[in-house]
């Protein structure tokens, strides 16, 4: 029986000489497969085999794992999948079985447990406690950070993040693009809803910062992004430094953009995109307009009893009012949805003292606020 384990760990260190870099300590040498162009680096650990029980650990092609790797199959199957990068100090237990995709990203000191002890009886031993397995599924394109750790039973679907320190407790879902972090481990947002909470910083900030033109009445320069509310330009910037701080770990692009009030381009506001889906943000207006306005579907809604609607052409968008009143409906402004270069729309802003008489309100004094 020796010599016929020694065989088996020769013919595997030969095999996997290029895969595994020494010294490194494996047992179940017949469970075990690592494909082409996967790395394991120095001081890991490989166990396919536990006492009396043999399981499997399948490592696809171009995986990269970092030193100080321990994986204890047990009677499980542990899948790592294509293309994925694993960091320093990694710990999986997969007596439960444990399956993680492809072109997942683990960051260092990492734990992953399909397996427990049963403390339902508290006056046993809990050295002699039986174990509880299941399963564990981390799906494609997953992000994990540093020190998390996932217990048995979780479900981490495609393009999830979770951050680092987390602990994802026993039976946790994780839906797909969702972001998850703390201990325990709670959703935080998902991809789909910034679109909600720019909305929400949005209303936010109409109800906290007011519309005025008093800085440029009395040519008062160097506000801009002003705490004190100011002109669209004014409120605009400092609306975007508020967006950029607090969505600073999302992919999101946040630009100055210029609008067109009565065919002069004369209103700022922001170029909002969002996987790829473009939007209009505009806290600068003397209305209170609580939504993106998409450059890709007309919408319409009413904020603070009045309507606000928009119609998509080829390169624009139209934003109409209606207060509902005797003026009815009317065209507010028109947003060319081109990038602008960043020197044009500064250049523009540069220039706003020259365009004053240009503006709807003129020379005269304008205040907006909203009071909840």
């Amino acid at each position: 029986m020796w010599l016929n384990n020694l065989f088996k760990k020769v013919l595997f260190k030969f095999r996997y000489r290029r895969n595994i870099l020494s010294p490194y300590t494996a047992n179940g040498y017949k469970g075990i497969y690592i494909g082409k162009n996967t790395i394991i680096k120095k001081f890991s650990s490989l166990r396919a085999q536990k006492k009396d029980t043999c399981g499997k650990i399948n490592i696809k092609n171009n995986v990269s794992i970092g030193e100080n790797l321990h994986i204890l199959a047990g009677s499980g199957k542990v899948v790592i999948g294509t293309n994925t990068i694993i960091g320093s100090h990694f710990s999986l237990l997969g007596g439960g079985g444990v399956n993680i995709g492809k072109n997942v990203l683990i960051s260092h000191n990492v734990v992953i447990a399909s397996s427990t002890h049963d403390l339902a009886k508290r006056k046993q031993s809990i050295i002699k406690s039986n174990d509880l397995f299941t399963p564990i599924s981390i799906e494609d394109n997953v992000f994990i950070g540093a020190g998390v750790v996932i217990l048995r039973g979780s479900i981490v679907k495609k393009g999830a993040i979770i951050g680092a320190g987390s602990v994802v407790t026993e039976n946790t879902t994780i839906n797909k693009n969702e972001i998850w972090y703390g201990n325990p481990a709670k959703m935080q947002n998902t991809k789909k809803t910034l679109k909600k909470q720019i909305e929400q910083e949005m209303v936010k900030y109409l109800e906290t910062y007011p519309f005025h033109n008093i800085f440029i009445l009395y040519k008062i320069k160097d506000v801009f992004a002003s705490k004190y509310g100011g002109t669209c330009t004014d409120r605009t910037i400092h609306f975007q430094k508020i967006l950029k701080k607090k969505f600073k770990n999302y992919k999101v692009s946040i630009k100055l953009h210029i609008a067109s009030i009565n065919n002069k381009n004369t209103h700022t506001i922001l170029r909002v995109k969002i996987d790829k889906k473009v939007y209009f943000a505009d806290v600068g207006m003397g209305f209170p307009i609580v939504k993106l306005l998409p450059c890709n579907k007309n919408i319409s809604f009413t904020s603070y009893g009045i309507e606000f609607s928009t119609i998509i052409d080829t390169d624009k968008v139209t934003v109409f009012i209606d207060e509902h009143n005797d003026n009815g409906k009317k065209e507010l402004m028109c947003i060319y949805t081109k990038k602008q270069p960043k020197k044009q729309v500064m250049q523009n802003i540069d220039n706003r003292d020259s365009y004053i008489q240009n503006l709807p309100i003129g020379n005269k004094l304008r205040y907006f606020f909203i009071n909840n």
